[in-house]
């Protein structure tokens, strides 16, 4: 028996997929009406979902029903000893409390950025607010905190 992945039916559509997505998530081409062609978003995400599942099933092997670790990363979070963001989207369907959580359990080498007006896909909903919390971060970041350094502690 084989498992469902959500984007199957975007696989079978062959090429009238595209046209399906544009219909089916018509607020695509509205969000991205500034591009000079923005019907070029439903193509490409068609293509990157029309591929083999790669993604969709390593994201199956990792979690317990829709997206409930099966491993949590905040069980072994102080394991990984290299600076970390975490950037949410105020919008997002995912809780951002849990990467507050996080840095709140790692301490001074984490960050945590709340950006407003942006979904789950921040870097498209507010790219300059993500740029700005990202390259806020790595410019804190000395080569000598990483150079020679064991990124996973045993």
């Amino acid at each position: 028996v084989t498992r469902f992945n959500p984007l199957s039916f975007f696989r079978v559509a062959g090429p009238w997929g595209p046209d399906l997505l544009a219909v089916i998530r018509g607020d695509l081409q509205e969000k991205f009406s500034f591009l000079p062609e923005p019907e070029v978003i439903t193509d490409y995400i068609y293509h990157i979902n029309a591929a083999e599942p790669t993604g969709e099933d390593a994201f199956y092997e990792l979690s317990i029903f829709y997206g409930w670790a099966k491993k949590p990363l905040i069980d072994r979070i102080n394991k990984i000893k290299c600076p970390m963001t975490f950037i949410y989207g105020a919008d997002t369907w995912v809780n951002p409390n849990a990467g507050k959580l996080l840095v709140d359990r790692i301490g001074p080498q984490a960050a945590y950025y709340l950006i407003p007006n942006a979904g789950h896909h921040v870097y498209l909903d507010e790219p300059e607010a993500f740029m700005d919390a990202l390259l806020s971060d790595l410019s804190v970041i000395k080569p000598s905190e990483v150079e020679n350094s064991s990124i996973i502690s045993s």
